[in-house]
């Protein structure tokens, strides 16, 4: 799906661009005690190389040796910005632990809590009322459209919660 995402509809697969995924791990998930992996796609009855130019890579975060993949690992692990070796993210973080950022990101995450928070209501509320329908249907007092007409869903919606009663 990535790939077709990708491409207009004129454009021919070969056309693809390189696609790298990369997993920084917090652990050597992998357990070869490697900084970093490279997979790449095989056919297994031959051995060669799928070449359909798509990347994974692991790195393992818990190597933090004075390579300079090994100083970036450190760095991420590195709770104060004034300790990390690579200035341009010693300055975001210090945007985001201290400067004007951390508003911006506390804003943000309270607009995803308020978002989700209102996701569940929502998701509450539909059981609920799934729930209640289901009783009524039990009692077989009340027609689908009666049903329906009081918790202001489809008459469908009733049948469909009808059909799964049985």
């Amino acid at each position: 799906m990535i790939d077709s995402d990708s491409l207009d509809k004129n454009q021919s697969p070969r056309e693809l661009p390189e696609i790298y995924v990369i997993f920084i791990t917090e652990h050597d998930v992998l357990k070869r005690n490697l900084p970093i992996y490279n997979i790449e796609r095989v056919i297994t009855q031959t051995g060669e190389l799928f070449n359909d130019r798509s990347h994974i890579i692991y790195v393992n975060s818990q190597i933090r040796d004075e390579t300079a993949l090994g100083r970036l690992m450190s760095d991420f692990h590195s709770k104060e910005p004034k300790e990390m070796n690579y200035l341009v993210l010693e300055e975001k973080s210090e945007y985001y632990k201290y400067g004007g950022g951390k508003s911006n990101m506390c804003r943000l995450v309270e607009e995803l809590v308020v978002e989700e928070n209102k996701k569940t209501e929502e998701k509450c509320r539909k059981e609920t009322t799934i729930e209640y329908i289901k009783r009524f249907l039990l009692d077989k007092e009340l027609s689908f459209e009666k049903i329906a007409q009081m918790f202001d869903v489809s008459v469908e919606e009733v049948k469909r919660i009808s059909d799964s009663l049985t």
